[in-house]
């Protein structure tokens, strides 16, 4: 009986964990793959990297001219609801990024350009 209580107790301490499925784009994120118009995923060799700060701020670190350069620039980004979220990197000069980020995980994001745009149609980054 002894052990019955032990399991039922341990049973019920796991099933009452709370799961934090909350979504944070504080961190370092960094371009893994982009998606071609044709709907097929291409990887992406020395891509950009993203460090978002609680600040507001977001160091953009990207190959150029043979060498890692570093731009530091603000952002905004609002949770309308797990599958609803809106990026905006604001670059000065009038150059600003919209996306809509799509959550494959918490450790996965896709972003999709917003309206018209040059770009591709999504770009997958992973949490490095």
């Amino acid at each position: 009986m002894k052990k019955m209580t032990i399991l039922f107790s341990l049973l019920f301490a796991f099933s009452c964990e709370d799961k934090d499925d909350s979504f944070s784009i504080i961190g370092k994120w960094q371009y893994t793959h982009i998606l071609e118009s044709s709907g097929e995923w291409r990887i992406i060799v020395n891509s950009d990297r993203f460090n978002f700060k609680e600040s507001g701020m977001v160091t953009h670190t990207y190959f150029e001219e043979g060498e890692d350069k570093s731009k530091e620039v603000s952002y905004t980004y609002r949770v309308f609801d797990r599958g609803n979220i809106s990026l905006t990197i604001d670059y000065g000069d009038g150059n600003i990024w919209r996306k809509n980020i799509v959550i494959e995980s918490n450790e996965i994001m896709i972003w999709k350009p917003t309206g018209s745009s040059y770009e591709s149609e999504g770009t997958k980054l992973k949490r490095i």
